[in-house]
């Protein structure tokens, strides 16, 4: 397919590009080489980025650790009106953790705790009705719903907006208020608003391309453990684009990509470019990156700055 093929020569001529930077750096300069070098940088640049699949949802952001306390204790604490308890209960049941799948039961709690005020509720229905998630797709009620918990500051009511000018869904189709929203909310400290933000500098893609400003939000994402951050990370200190060229760095945020990445998504693609950037180090090199991306899957599995 033709995303296949994207994949796989997008793999290749980072490889090639590897070695090829690798060899510069031991035999000088040639002209040859900087014209053949600058070509598969081009090349590479042009190829869009993959991006893991379903890493957008809520599923992606929610992880059984959040769940601290059991889903009894939470539907207890929501019957008796707690605004928290409630939202999660609503989650559990629109995920399936702790609790069967359930979209009406979800659509039930949110609401909940939406009518009396709770800004993650509201996003939460709001997501439920643009995506049609557990219930009939409403674009009008997921508007409805997610401008007033964005405005009042929700991140992820936010990133929903940003899909909803992107894409058009019950408004004009408008890519500079999209952005707007993507924006705020990764300055709200979204993980997944943050790497698509780095994403679209990387590309130029609706935003003027600004190489520093992609790193910048990749990094950010990619330091709360979100795969598609610390995936293209990677690849920026692998090609030097926007950072000082660093194999040591790049082998760090792929094996940590590699780590986080959802089986099933482009899991074998960390691990295939990861060893790629292993074959350019040295053994003290090797060693260094390893201790290095142990010491940060701790920091990050723990939030530690």
């Amino acid at each position: 397919s033709k995303s296949y093929s994207r994949r796989y020569i997008d793999s290749y001529f980072l490889r090639v590009a590897i070695a090829e930077f690798s060899f510069i750096g031991f035999h000088g300069l040639l002209m040859a080489k900087r014209v053949f070098c600058l070509v598969l940088l081009l090349f590479y640049f042009l190829i869009p980025l993959s991006s893991f699949a379903g890493l957008e949802t809520v599923n992606a952001v929610l992880n059984r650790n959040q769940f601290q306390k059991s889903f009894q204790t939470y539907l207890a604490e929501a019957n008796k009106g707690n605004l928290e308890a409630q939202n999660k209960v609503g989650e559990a049941y629109l995920n399936g953790i702790d609790a069967p799948k359930n979209g009406q039961k979800a659509l039930r709690w949110f609401g909940l705790a939406a009518e009396k005020g709770s800004l993650d509720a509201q996003a939460n229905l709001g997501y439920m009705y643009l995506f049609g998630e557990g219930v009939d797709q409403n674009y009008f009620k997921a508007l409805d719903w997610n401008r007033k918990s964005a405005e009042a500051g929700n991140a992820r009511a936010q990133y929903n907006l940003y899909h909803t000018y992107l894409n058009g869904f019950g408004v004009y189709q408008d890519r500079s208020e999209a952005v707007l929203w993507l924006t705020r909310a990764a300055q709200g400290g979204l993980a997944m608003a943050q790497a698509k933000l780095g994403i679209l500098f990387r590309t130029g893609i609706n935003v003027q391309q600004n190489l520093t400003e992609a790193v910048k939000w990749l990094r950010l994402a990619a330091e709360q453990g979100n795969p598609d951050g610390q995936y293209n990370l990677a690849r920026h200190y692998a090609t030097g684009l926007g950072v000082e060229r660093d194999f040591i760095q790049s082998y760090v945020w792929y094996e940590l990509a590699d780590d986080s990445c959802p089986v099933g998504s482009n899991k074998s693609q960390c691990a295939e470019f990861r060893d790629s950037i292993a074959r350019v180090l040295s053994p003290l090199e090797l060693q260094q990156a390893e201790k290095l991306a142990a010491t940060m899957k701790v920091k990050i599995a723990t939030g530690t700055p």
